[in-house]
């Protein structure tokens, strides 16, 4: 099958090889077609995420459209989607919000389980916004996507009882140790990668603008593999806190206001 690939393609995978999941996922894709698997190879070889080219990612059993526009959910998101799904399964319809979208997965994914309850999703970056939106209609799900800056682009009257985050955190030093290099991530829209002013700095700035309106809700926050002095200090202003540790290398922060 390499040999055939390579001579099909001029693409030599001795000298560049792939896993053979990704292999497999790009044959499938190019559907037979020699030229468009060997843009597929070319393109993946030379460090492009492979959610792009295929144009999907599969989370939580959902396939979700994605490109360049948006940020590529991490797989370990999972977990803070699991834990606000058992906060919220017993809950009285609640107003849900999520800061920093991007292409809505985790939004359609408790929206999926819990249509019940009501959402509305922001992100900073319209391109991200406009993908999320146009995934909506085809999934004809009724989330409220917004363009906004944390809270400015809502309502005056809005008033969120749950809201929820995955944002970006740390720097090219502080990365997943797998398949994830810091290539990976310079590949995404810098807006939606790393965060302004420090490695929390997202984090802390959600915490004073939700001080600042005086909303009482609960909020949770992803903190990846952080280590516990920089969660701690990023919680410094949160009236209550508690530490979740989902899994190895996952930190959720539970706020109360």
């Amino acid at each position: 099958m390499v040999d055939r690939i390579s001579e099909h393609t001029g693409v030599n995978l001795d000298v560049n090889p792939l896993p053979e999941s990704e292999f497999a996922l790009l044959v499938s894709a190019s559907d037979g077609d020699h030229n468009l698997l060997s843009c597929y190879l070319k393109r993946r070889i030379s460090g492009e995420p492979l959610a792009y080219i295929l144009g999907y990612i599969e989370f939580d059993g959902i396939q979700i459209p994605i490109d360049k526009r948006a940020y590529i959910t991490d797989p370990e998101a999972i977990y803070l989607v699991a834990q606000l799904r058992q906060m919220i399964q017993q809950e009285p319809r609640k107003q849900i919000l999520e800061v920093g979208t991007g292409c809505g997965s985790l939004s359609f994914c408790l929206e999926r389980s819990h249509p019940f309850h009501s959402y509305t999703a922001v992100d900073i970056d319209s391109d991200a916004i406009a993908l999320a939106q146009s995934t909506a209609d085809r999934f004809q799900s009724a989330i409220s996507f917004r363009v906004s800056d944390y809270f400015l682009g809502l309502p005056e009257t809005f008033r969120p009882d749950l809201i929820f985050a995955d944002p970006p955190w740390g720097n090219d030093t502080s990365l997943y140790h797998d398949d994830r290099p810091a290539a990976h991530y310079n590949a995404m829209p810098g807006i939606s990668v790393w965060p302004f002013k420090s490695i929390t700095g997202i984090h802390e700035q959600i915490i004073d603008e939700i001080l600042l309106r005086r909303w009482n809700c609960d909020v949770y926050l992803n903190f990846g593999m952080l280590d516990i002095d920089s969660i701690e200090a990023a919680l410094i202003r949160a009236p209550k806190s508690e530490l979740i540790h989902s899994a190895r290398n996952v930190t959720i922060a539970k706020l109360i206001f």
